[in-house]
């Protein structure tokens, strides 16, 4: 696993869990996602979860690694958070920034995406508005200055 230039090694004594992309080589596809470092029982720890050898928790991810081989995939660590709010905030809010249900590869058809839900949502809209930011700042420009 690749580590961004400004969080150094993993650290699970330190953090809680750390916000990740899978980048795949072959068709450009991407998937965003958490891993925590421990695992809990009644909010105690009680043991290190498989994240030194966690490949992601989507289907279609999964068996495009079977498909293509794992060489064919940079997985990063984007950044290591200290709590579980942190590391779930952040989550949502880069699948949501990156468009991860509705952007495409190819301007159709390949989603850009191996995301399938954003927080437990599974819905994937079936109206797509790529000028929607631009809208809503414009509306927050034009109607909310004091």
């Amino acid at each position: 696993m690749i580590h961004s230039k400004d969080q150094g090694e993993p650290d699970p004594k330190w953090f809680f869990g750390f916000l990740y992309l899978v980048y795949n080589k072959k068709n450009g596809k991407k998937y965003i996602g958490k891993k925590q470092y421990k695992r809990y029982l009644k909010n105690k720890p009680v043991g290190f979860t498989d994240w030194k050898t966690y490949k992601g928790s989507s289907k279609y991810l999964n068996q495009d690694i079977k498909k293509y081989g794992v060489n064919n995939f940079i997985f990063i660590m984007i950044r290591q958070f200290e709590t579980r709010g942190g590391l779930t905030y952040y989550e949502a809010n880069a699948q949501h920034k990156l468009d991860a249900l509705t952007s495409r590869l190819d301007g159709v058809e390949d989603r850009e995406y191996y995301n399938a839900n954003i927080m437990g949502i599974k819905f994937i809209p079936k109206e797509v508005v790529p000028e929607f930011n631009q809208l809503l700042e414009e509306i927050i420009n034009d109607y909310c200055k004091h």
